[in-house]
């Protein structure tokens, strides 16, 4: 516990730039264990959540880029923070605020069981640094929304890899 309040300490007076990586590394940390759960029971690629239909890769990029990040941060962090932080409760008690927008936030991604917890996972470290740069006083809906848009575009490319180069071409499939 003690390590965690240190680690929560340097987060709080560390440069804006460590951070913004801080927080995006963390997002992928924390899913490790689902790609480790994923590859023991044989669950088919978490990419497959990007497969949704008939979408063509400009609206994925517009989506994935420029709405989803955005109306998420809005909804599962300024909202649920906001609104919870009018109950004393809830202001003595910040960590459950970040496990309530995280769960909401995993409940969203429903893609399977699997990546509801991927969400889960995600959406704590989301709404942790949400509560970080919100102590900092440095735009939290800002920063965990540039966040949450540079882990897409991530997941957007390798997407687009995965299914236009490599599997196109008869090699790896990564769906």
């Amino acid at each position: 516990m003690d390590k965690l309040k240190r680690f929560d300490a340097y987060l709080r007076r560390c440069s804006l730039l460590k951070l913004v990586l801080t927080i995006w590394g963390l997002t992928y940390i924390a899913v490790s264990p689902v790609i480790i759960i994923r590859v023991i029971i044989g669950e088919p690629s978490l990419m497959r959540a990007f497969d949704v239909g008939n979408i063509n890769i400009a609206q994925l990029i517009v989506i994935g880029l420029f709405i989803s990040p955005f109306f998420e941060t809005l909804l599962f962090q300024t909202l649920f923070f906001t609104l919870l932080e009018k109950l004393a409760w809830f202001r003595s008690n910040q960590w459950m605020t970040i496990i309530l927008s995280a769960t909401a936030f995993g409940l969203a991604h429903n893609y399977s069981k699997l990546y509801i917890f991927y969400g889960l996972l995600n959406g704590l470290v989301l709404s942790y640094g949400y509560t970080i740069f919100r102590w900092r006083n440095e735009g939290p809906y800002l920063m965990i929304s540039l966040i949450h848009l540079l882990r897409n575009a991530v997941a957007i490319l390798l997407f687009v890899m995965c299914r236009f180069i490599i599997y196109k071409d008869g090699g790896i499939s990564c769906m």
